[in-house]
């Protein structure tokens, strides 16, 4: 029987766990936009990423949800507006100071 591995060894501070990198959405908008107008192949994409292959057909494979999601969250970006916040927020108080009165 093979032995077991120590429990420490798991996350020892001399081999420290590694992190996932990540890409992210816009970074994913911009892989689906080069994919479509500049033709570029998977494998050029992926060196311009430092990524595998096999990352970038994900993102592809997944191009009606990620390109939703991007669309769902600049619609949310724009509608927090600073200028619109204040704007809200200025006539929440005219509303409120009314109703104390």
């Amino acid at each position: 029987m093979a032995p077991k591995r120590n429990s420490s060894d798991a996350g020892s501070p001399s081999k420290p766990n590694r992190k996932r990198d990540v890409l992210s959405i816009s970074e994913k908008v911009k892989i689906l936009d080069m994919m479509e107008t500049e033709k570029k192949s998977y494998a050029e994409i992926a060196r311009l990423y430092g990524k595998n292959e096999s990352s970038i057909r994900e993102v592809m494979r997944n191009k009606e949800r990620i390109s939703l999601l991007y669309r769902l969250l600049s619609m949310r970006l724009k509608r927090q507006n600073p200028l619109l916040s204040y704007v809200r927020e200025r006539d929440r108080e005219r509303v409120h100071t009314k109703c104390t009165m």
